[in-house]
This record gives structure tokens, C-alpha cells and sequence, in this order.
């Protein structure tokens, strides 16, 4: 009997579900099909890309879409400042005591914005997610999806059995605490995924191949103390047995991001550059199981 695969697709705004889609994109053109697996695991930007692979939207959909601007879906952009942002959570974070404490100081934080007035409503950014993931049900197979309960620090997993609407899912896991609200599910605040890890990869713990698409890499969210970093995750994963395949941003996919991923003008340049990645990769995966 063949032992579970996963496929792992993190945080990185709409410049990262982009990169995703080309190096997923990439990879099939090069004869490597990273879709065909057990278990799905998505958050924020990456739940947005697996309920679309996992619908069956294929490849070449989800690559013109991003690249071809009569195809691209609207976007709301950012009026935020990313860099004030990530000194925000930082400091936040390094007053914690707990990775719990800073995931509810963060919360805090999201809730405080959002109260503010300056962010569109929870409705405006649930019609923007319908308008990505193109699906409203929740697809076959197993996709699980990441958010943060904003009152209590604690991780949050939705998938066909929880209950809980599809868009509201993926809206809640892509609620980036000061860029975007924080989605209301069942009388509950609940924030981004990637608060407690930008990648969330060792919930894909006990499967036998686990490919990682990491839009931000290796880089922490807060301190290393009790950091959920994917260093930590694959190394972790490895030891117990998994083999963690990683594909994070080349020189080339970065500068695609530009200065703000969460830009949607980079959606071309990010998703070209990630084809290109995903091809020059593929000839080093080719014939491996994934």
C-alpha cells in the first residue's frame, strides 16, 4: 500500500498564490504533477490555490488568470504599510511570554485595526476570495486549511467536515492581521493561518512525501524561541520519517514580488517567474514519487 503525500502551499498575498500557481504550472510543463496527492494543506494564500486544485480547475485556468489581464479577478489593495506591519508583530511578539500570548496580542491587534475603519468590510473581502477560488463548495479529497481564533491565540482547522462555509474559510485563513479584517465565523473572530505559521507544514506530519511551496521560505514571523518556522517543521518531519521536498522563491521570484506581495500589480511577474522556477526544478524531480 502506497503511504499518504502531501502538498503544502503557505502565506504570501496575492504575489504568493501567484508564484504558487507558476511553479505549480512550471512543474507540470516539466513532466511533474505535484496536485496528485492525499492530503492538501493550505493557508492564506495557499488555501486559495488548493480549493482551486483540488476543484479541478487546471493549470493552464489557473496560470491564465494570473497573467492575463482580462482574465485577473479584482483585488482590493493593501492601504496599509507592509513594513509597519511585520515591526508591529515583531514587537508584539517579543512582549509574549507564549507563542499563545503573541497569537493573542496579534488577534488583539487585528481586531483594534480593524475597528479603526480603514479596512473594506468582512463581506467586500469574502466577494474578492469567491472571485479567486472560483468553487463555493467544498471539493473532494482532503484539504485542510489554516486560520488563528483572534480572541484566544489558538490554531484553527477547517475542512468539509467542520461545518463551516467554504469562502468563509478561506477568508478567514487569509485575514492578514493590519491589511485585512478579521472574518466572524460562528460568533468568533477568527485571523490568517500563517500567524501561527507561515506554511503550517508539520500538519502534514505521517505522510511518506511532503512538497512544500513556501512563498516567504525560511524567513521567521516572530522570535525563534517558540517560532513555528519551516526550518524547524522539515527538520522535525525528516526525523520522523517523511521526505520534505521545498521549493522557496529564487533571486528571480523574488524580485517579481517587487517591494509588496500583497500588490496585486506583481500577480504576471510573480507568476512567470515562478513558471520559470517550477520548469528549471522539474528536470531535478522527474521520476521521483511524489
Amino acid at each position: 500500500m502506497t503511504r499518504p503525500r502531501a502538498l503544502v502551499l503557505g502565506s504570501g498575498g496575492v504575489g504568493g498564490i501567484a508564484w504558487q500557481v507558476g511553479v505549480i504550472s512550471g512543474l507540470l510543463d516539466g513532466g511533474v504533477d505535484v496536485s496528485d496527492v492525499d492530503t492538501m494543506i493550505g493557508t492564506s494564500a495557499g488555501a486559495a490555490v488548493a480549493v482551486q486544485l483540488r476543484s479541478g480547475v487546471s493549470a493552464a485556468e489557473m496560470m491564465e488568470r494570473q497573467v492575463l489581464p482580462d482574465r485577473q479577478v479584482p483585488e482590493l489593495e493593501p492601504t496599509s504599510s507592509r513594513a509597519n506591519i511585520a515591526a508591529t508583530l515583531h514587537k508584539l511578539a517579543h512582549a509574549s511570554e507564549t507563542a499563545t500570548e503573541a497569537r493573542r496580542q496579534i488577534g488583539r491587534f487585528a481586531i483594534a485595526c480593524a475597528r479603526g475603519g480603514a479596512f473594506p468590510s468582512p463581506d467586500q473581502r469574502r466577494r474578492v476570495i469567491a472571485d479567486r477560488v472560483l468553487t463555493h463548495e467544498w471539493p473532494l479529497g482532503n484539504l485542510v486549511i489554516t486560520a488563528v481564533n483572534a480572541y484566544t491565540g489558538e490554531p484553527v482547522l477547517f475542512d468539509r467536515e467542520s461545518g463551516v462555509d467554504l469562502l468563509d474559510a478561506v477568508t478567514a485563513s487569509s485575514a492578514a492581521p493590519g491589511t485585512w479584517p478579521p472574518h466572524n465565523i460562528r460568533g468568533d473572530l477568527i485571523i490568517d493561518g500563517a500567524v501561527r505559521s507561515n506554511d503550517n507544514a508539520d500538519l502534514a506530519r505521517g505522510h511518506s512525501h511532503i512538497f512544500v511551496l513556501s512563498p516567504h521560505g525560511f524567513a521567521a514571523l516572530w522570535p525563534s524561541a517558540w517560532n513555528l518556522g519551516l526550518d524547524s517543521q522539515v527538520r522535525d518531519l525528516r526525523n520522523a520519517g517523511s521526505r520534505v521536498t521545498v521549493i522557496v522563491p529564487d533571486m528571480s521570484s523574488l524580485a517579481a514580488f517587487g517591494d509588496d506581495y500583497r500588490n496585486p500589480g506583481v500577480r504576471r511577474s510573480a507568476a512567470l517567474a515562478g513558471f520559470s522556477q517550477g520548469s528549471d526544478t522539474a528536470a531535478n524531480l522527474r521520476g521521483l514519487a511524489i
